[in-house]
């Protein structure tokens, strides 16, 4: 097997793949596809799809991790462990107590072997739902991680994983976050489900994984109403021949998200995903912003529909976000990553709808 560096530099990382353009209409038909997908759900990728899409993650975690971002994360758990806000209000910039209409309270606690898991509360719109947590563990040298799908009866209406996180020598407890996203349903519809948490440490065996269900009620009212969407129109191509149209964005107090077309080139591998896609850039004000593929739906004409999330983390006077396209080389294999690479320097510039 190639190293993995001589296989990247083989790589040419413009490549033109033969893909029609969208004209006017294909655009606003899909525009208008990705609307109803919003409103009225989604069908989700199968098979290889599936596993690609699966992979996808692992490799997002590991590049986490290769980077050093993983550490960063590790520093603001901790940082954030050691603040006095509850639940959801410390991960939601500017989502104060008076704002707890939104937030349903859960508390409910449970052991994983030497670590108390509390799960505190949780705000939602259309397609997210953000879980806010608390971790306390007797020991310092292992890291701790959860899976979750939540139901409503018997249908499984969305699923999510949390970071796996550690603890330093001088703290035995830290506070988390984690999303779930809908798999088609509309969570402004649902109010009672049951959310199943697979638990365990990051060396755990799936026999050695501990599994906990807990019932909530969603009593806090959703954000799909205070959601501001506009159709947006910006496009690129990474390496492996993927072709990204941006075509909306949407916004609330909790959630920045950017849904696009992803058309796939005549043959593509599946079997060997190795590169993964975010838009990062700043506000006008210079807050910086990173938006990260996280789930992916397919269409019937053989596109999908995908979502790209960021954390709610810029002030309600900025006028407008800079966002530039990267991809990343990872390879599970080897265990190694290559740094973000530009993939174009036009920008996509978003002017947000303030009041």
């Amino acid at each position: 097997m190639k190293d993995l560096y001589e296989m990247f530099n083989e790589m040419d990382l413009r490549e033109e793949t033969d893909i029609q353009e969208m004209d006017s209409l294909e655009k606003a038909r899909w525009k208008k596809r990705l609307r109803d997908q919003i409103r009225t759900g989604r069908k989700k990728h199968s098979g290889k799809r599936a596993a690609a899409a699966a992979a996808a993650c692992v490799l997002l975690a590991a590049g986490m991790t290769a980077t050093g971002t993983g550490q960063t994360i590790l520093a603001m758990v901790q940082e954030a462990a050691q603040s006095h806000l509850p639940g959801v209000v410390h991960w939601v910039p500017g989502f104060s107590q008076t704002r707890d209409e939104y937030v349903t309270e859960i508390a409910k606690s449970f052991q994983v072997e030497d670590t108390t898991v509390t799960l505190a509360d949780a705000v939602a719109d259309e397609d997210t739902i953000l879980f806010s947590f608390y971790l306390e563990q007797e020991k310092t040298d292992n890291s701790f991680g959860m899976q979750a799908e939540l139901y409503a009866g018997e249908e499984k209406i969305g699923t999510g994983i949390s970071n796996f996180m550690s603890w330093s020598e001088e703290s035995q407890k830290a506070r988390g976050k984690m999303r779930v996203l809908s798999e088609g349903a509309d969570f402004s519809q649902i109010r009672d489900a049951e959310l199943v948490l697979t638990c365990g440490y990051l060396n755990s065996s799936a026999e050695e994984k501990q599994e906990e269900t807990i019932p909530i009620t969603f009593t806090g009212k959703n954000l799909k109403e205070e959601t501001k969407t506009q159709d947006v129109d910006y496009e690129y191509t990474i390496s492996d021949g993927r072709k990204i149209q941006i075509l909306q964005y949407s916004e609330n107090q909790a959630n920045l998200k950017l849904y696009a077309k992803v058309t796939y080139p005549e043959g593509y591998d599946w079997d060997n995903v190795n590169y993964i896609t975010s838009l990062k850039g700043r506000t006008d004000m210079g807050d910086m912003v990173e938006f990260t593929r996280m789930q992916s739906y397919e269409q019937e004409d053989g596109t999908s529909t995908e979502l790209f999330l960021a954390d709610a983390n810029i002030p309600a006077a900025a006028e407008f976000i800079k966002l530039y396209p990267y991809e990343r080389y990872i390879s599970l294999e080897i265990g190694s990553v290559v740094e973000d690479i530009l993939v174009q320097k036009e920008p996509l510039v978003i002017e947000r709808q303030t009041d």
